[in-house]
């Protein structure tokens, strides 16, 4: 017996700011049950069909499911537990990484700077040659 898909669940889940890693748990869970119940009503004598319907009915439908996970609060994300928190936090790592960033880029795109540098000192050696040059035409 297969499964039902808690594709909905999970993305309301998600969408009322759940943790991952709880939304994840909680589909597993569902699932889990739903074999269970299904399992235990064929070994009743029940046809798979009916099986189930009985599964589905005892987990109860997906809107109920996602009240009772969005109604407790120790399962959503540290960003919708404490906004104003996660807000300064994710500010204060930017703050902090964001110096390291032309690091990263300068030891990942070596070649490519010394390539610009050594383009763009030629170019200026040759037009500092050109003005001089000129310059001295003109004198």
């Amino acid at each position: 017996m297969q499964a039902p898909e808690l594709d909905r669940l999970r993305l309301a889940l998600l969408e009322g700011g759940v943790a991952p890693r709880f939304v994840e748990r909680t589909i597993l869970e569902l699932r889990e049950h739903y074999l269970d119940i299904a399992a235990a009503a064929l070994d009743s004598g029940r046809s798979p069909d009916e099986a189930g319907e009985l599964a589905r009915a005892a987990l109860g439908s997906e809107r109920s499911i996602a009240a009772a996970v969005l109604a407790e609060p120790a399962l959503l994300s540290f960003d919708r537990r404490w906004p104003r928190s996660a807000r300064w936090l994710r500010a204060a790592a930017f703050y902090l990484v964001l110096p390291a960033v032309p690091v990263v880029y300068c030891t990942q795109h070596g070649g490519t700077i010394v390539r610009w540098g050594a383009s763009v000192s030629l170019g200026m050696m040759i037009t500092s040659a050109l003005l001089f040059l000129l310059q001295s035409f003109i004198a």
